[in-house]
């Protein structure tokens, strides 16, 4: 596939210099787009749309989180069940490093199940997930080895109740860091929770 086309188009940021930078469900890659660029950069994937699971692959890229002051990128790397942090100073296309999951789809809490949006902290670097095929919202550190379910049922199971989803997807938190919001896909709401 070109450069110059997206293929389900899905995460998306805009940095200080108003670069796009865009996940392609499909095309299991991350593109750079400079202002009224007719074709993207590859920061991560392949010219020919292959997926994998190694340190240069993506398997239906979803959420996009980028922190421009340490030059990351995180991506949810989807189908391989992980996070994948990318420095934008590297060479592109970037290897990663996984920074949450990447041990399987599972509901244990060193795994993760088909991630689909990160938020960031701007207070202190942690990852906020929308860890979807678990139905629940994970939080992970920076560095830690396990994430810890602030929202949602920790052993992966749906419901309709207050305190459950079914399917979360969307994420944001407010400017104070005191509120999370999840769009609640399968219950048709959006969820609102106290972050502690």
């Amino acid at each position: 596939k070109g450069l110059a086309s997206l293929n389900i188009p899905f995460g998306v940021a805009v940095d200080s210099n108003k670069n796009v930078i865009v996940a392609s469900i499909d095309d299991n890659r991350i593109l750079f787009w400079p202002p009224n660029a007719l074709n993207g950069t590859i920061i991560v994937g392949h010219i020919s749309a292959i997926s994998g699971n190694t340190s240069m692959d993506l398997d239906s890229p979803q959420g996009i989180a980028l922190d421009e002051h340490n030059s990351w990128l995180y991506v949810a790397d989807s189908f391989n069940h992980r996070i994948q942090r990318y420095n934008l100073n590297d060479t592109w296309p970037c290897n990663g490093t996984t920074v949450a999951g990447g041990n399987g789809s599972g509901p244990r809490s060193n795994q993760l199940s088909y991630p689909s949006y990160i938020k960031i902290s701007n207070k202190t670097g942690a990852l906020y997930i929308a860890d979807s095929g678990n139905n629940r919202i994970q939080r992970w550190n920076q560095g830690a080895t396990e994430g810890v379910t602030i929202a949602g049922d920790i052993n992966g199971n749906s419901g309709s109740s207050d305190t459950m989803f079914n399917g979360p997807g969307g994420l944001a938190i407010n400017h104070n860091e005191t509120f999370m919001y999840v769009t609640d896909e399968n219950n048709n709401r959006v969820q609102r929770f106290k972050l502690i």
